[in-house]
């Protein structure tokens, strides 16, 4: 059974988000963020603002995929210049993902397929989208 179809089954269910395998991540990521700073400070800040983006992108404004991976692919570029190459410190690696994080929430809450929170003032013709997708099966 193809996504669109679970999606479709699973019936029009827009806005904030939270299921178990969230939480597990969320709890998984303190004692991970808390290792990675004693090995090194700024890759703990790093794996905690990660999972704080995982909690926005995935719950609270229900990102789409690539918009999801657009921001990994600039956040791990961000990382290797600044752990890596050191080109920038991680202090420039983090404001330019704010940045970027910033950019895609634009892009993505001006989309006819916006469903994340507030949806309701922000896109408020996404039942019509919605019940349009799925006449014509996508």
């Amino acid at each position: 059974m193809g996504s669109e179809q679970v999606a479709a089954e699973r019936g029009f269910a827009p806005g904030f988000r939270f299921s178990v395998i969230d939480a597990v991540i969320l709890l998984a990521a303190v004692p991970a963020s808390v290792v990675l700073w004693g090995l090194h400070p700024w890759l703990g800040v790093a794996c905690g603002f990660v999972t704080a983006h995982f909690f926005l992108f995935c719950n609270v404004l229900r990102m789409e995929r690539g918009l999801e991976l657009c921001w990994a692919a600039g956040f791990v570029g961000l990382a290797v210049a600044a752990e890596v190459l050191g080109w920038i410190g991680w202090p420039v690696a983090l404001a330019g993902a704010v940045g970027l994080t910033a950019v895609l929430v634009w892009v993505q809450v001006h989309r006819p397929s916006y469903h994340g929170v507030a949806w309701q003032a922000i896109n408020p013709d996404l039942p019509e989208w919605w019940r349009r997708q799925r006449e014509s099966g996508r």
